[in-house]
């Protein structure tokens, strides 16, 4: 096996000649997903839910002015940056009354991944792109639109963690 790095990129060459490019990125933490699985579904306060999605309505505009369109928005594609968390006390109790503790992130820094689906604005694109539940408006409708309320339903879930069926 021979490998060769060009930027963030890995060409990888196995021994029958077969070759393709990895890209290389940063570690990041868990998905906004995955962190509310490990936390038994316990949902984020209402304040760092107010930071992701201040963190989404900048990566979606900066998107949008490159004129592209990511297609999967999704929790399990918002990586919070750090894997560190805290222990805090929960709300919710047993009923012999023992003090349960849930995890929080001890940043809200995220950053949006999973591009390999993303169109420009005015290329074709099929409906049938992204998570169902979650398919972007602008795919559904077919040209760029304002995601606020699409935004809205994706932070509602982390917030309540309810898994919304959008039928649309």
């Amino acid at each position: 096996m021979k490998v060769a790095w060009y930027g963030n990129k890995i060409k990888i060459t196995l021994f029958n000649g077969y070759q393709w490019f990895c890209q290389v990125f940063e570690k990041l933490g868990p998905s906004l997903y995955d962190f509310l699985k490990r936390n038994r579904y316990q949902p984020f306060p209402v304040e760092l839910v107010r930071e992701f999605g201040r963190q989404l309505l900048e990566s979606v505009a900066y998107m949008h002015e490159l004129r592209l369109i990511h297609t999967d928005l999704k929790p399990e594609n918002i990586l919070l940056v750090s894997s560190e968390y805290i222990k805090v006390p929960s709300s919710k109790k047993n009923s012999q009354d023992e003090i349960h503790f849930k995890c929080l992130p001890k940043s809200s820094a995220i950053k949006l991944i999973d591009f390999g689906s993303t169109a420009f604005d005015n290329q074709e694109h099929t409906s049938i792109v992204s998570t169902r539940h979650y398919r972007a408006p602008e795919i559904i409708l077919g040209k760029l639109v304002v995601l606020k309320v699409f935004l809205c339903l994706i932070l509602f879930e982390v917030y309540v963690y309810v898994f919304l069926i959008i039928c649309l």
